[in-house]
């Protein structure tokens, strides 16, 4: 039985919702992002590393990763180039404060939402990648 609110998903109810991975190792920042997202016909999960996404997206593709440059380990930069060349139908999205990084990733052609633009600027452009999935979902 499915608790009121949760999203229905599965044989016989309603299709799931597509899954938004963020990623940033600073949990205010996840609380930001969750706060600009919520009341999206969205799953949204937080995650600390590019590592802990990798293993994710192994188990579940999501739709839509939104990722900060600057992680312990692998960057967000590297994670959304490897992403995009291994699973070229996942939608990536950096979220940085690092002008360098978003240089680079406008080199790379990723797309990218400054950290402290208005929240609207990066609900709009998760909402805009999750309408432009080549698979129909």
């Amino acid at each position: 039985m499915r608790r009121p609110g949760s999203p229905a998903g599965g044989p016989g109810g309603a299709p799931r919702l597509p899954l938004v991975l963020a990623i940033d190792d600073d949990a205010a920042i996840l609380n930001a992002v969750r706060r600009m997202l919520r009341g999206l016909p969205i799953r949204l999960l937080c995650l600390a590393s590019a590592e802990e996404a990798l293993e994710v997206i192994r188990i579940q593709a999501p739709a839509v990763i939104v990722s900060d440059h600057r992680l312990p380990g692998i960057s967000g930069i590297e994670l959304l180039v490897h992403v995009r060349s291994r699973w070229p139908w996942m939608r990536t999205l950096l979220h940085t404060g690092d002008s360098t990084a978003r240089e680079r990733a406008a080199q790379l052609r990723l797309a990218v939402v400054e950290k402290g633009a208005p929240p609207d600027t990066l609900r709009a452009m998760v909402q805009s990648l999750l309408g432009d999935d080549p698979r129909g979902g």
